[in-house]
């Protein structure tokens, strides 16, 4: 199952993809969808309606427009390693940011 988030002229909605079409589910995004213990049988039970028309034709918007943590990858490209003139690592380095985190003055 393939969900998104788009922009509406309401604001947002979380829709699933059947083949090209964007069927609306009760939700304002993919964050609040998945919040529910329950949301795949939400989502699957959501009969086809196609009724937000073609994903070409759609207006994308953030998935999850305010995530609590992100799981970032650092020096991953060869590139950026060859230009901090830093050895290439043996694995990727990961660090998180969290939203409860405030930033430095």
């Amino acid at each position: 199952m393939r969900l998104t988030t788009v922009h509406t002229t309401s604001g947002t909605q979380v829709a699933r993809l059947d083949n090209d079409r964007l069927t609306a589910l009760d939700a304002p995004d993919v964050g609040s969808l998945l919040i529910n213990q329950n949301w795949r049988a939400i989502a699957e039970a959501t009969p086809v309606t196609g009724n937000l028309g073609s994903l070409h034709d759609a207006s994308l918007a953030l998935l999850i427009p305010k995530p609590p943590k992100i799981v970032c990858v650092g020096i991953n490209y060869a590139d950026h390693v060859a230009e901090m003139n830093a050895p290439t690592p043996e694995r990727p380095t990961l660090f998180a940011k969290f939203a409860r985190a405030r930033r430095s003055p």
